[in-house]
């Protein structure tokens, strides 16, 4: 059986049409881009979880997709606020390093190779607007190239279906690799409130 590649990921994407869109159903994903379909994977959800700090929600997914776990976080803030920083920094701060790589941008979408302690991160990111973040990783280097040539050339990636087999930590929540704190909101003011057009860091 065949599936069309990309095992992961768990969003809802409402952006401009020049952008991709990653979007979300019960148990599988699509990666569209304007009316074309380019990545399918099917999977299943294995956990969750939600943090809750001063003014932003994180809402965090484990899927296991073709024996693969792939991690899916969403990031809004409240209603007033906004992502004071850049995407860069934003990623750097979210994920603790300063070792990362800009590999590939397009519309909203941004693809980043981290290194945090000395082991690499495949990182896909939504822009979904300036209040709501979405983080995809869990990649191999070969899952994330792959991903990354279909939204390039706007093409349909086919892989078939992995039959080995392959047992997982009963503690998913190590393969979330991200550090929300109220560090985060509060000393490296990640979020701001726009005062007249303008965003103000919160201290």
């Amino acid at each position: 059986m065949r599936y069309l590649f990309l095992l992961s990921i768990i969003l809802l994407f409402t952006t401009n049409c020049t952008s991709p869109q990653i979007e979300q159903h019960k148990q599988g994903v699509l990666l569209r881009y304007k009316e074309n379909i380019l990545v399918k994977g099917e999977g299943a959800l294995l956990c969750h979880n939600s943090m809750h700090f001063s003014n932003i929600n994180i809402y965090q997914f484990i899927y296991r997709i073709n024996n693969h776990l792939i991690s899916y976080e969403y990031a809004k803030t409240s209603n007033g606020y906004k992502f004071a920083k850049g995407i860069k920094r934003t990623v750097s701060l979210v994920f603790n390093t300063n070792a990362y790589n800009v590999d590939y941008t397009k519309g909203n979408l941004y693809f980043f190779t981290l290194d945090q302690n000395n082991k690499k991160i495949y990182l896909v990111v939504q822009k979904e607007n300036n209040s709501a973040l979405k983080f995809v990783y869990g990649f191999t280097k070969e899952q994330y190239q792959k991903l990354q040539y279909s939204v390039k050339n706007n093409i349909v990636y086919q892989s078939s279906q992995q039959k080995v087999k392959k047992s997982f930590s009963k503690d998913l929540t190590c393969h979330l690799k991200t550090v929300w704190s109220p560090k985060l909101i509060i000393l490296d003011k990640l979020i701001a409130k726009p005062i007249h057009g303008r965003v103000l860091n919160r201290g």
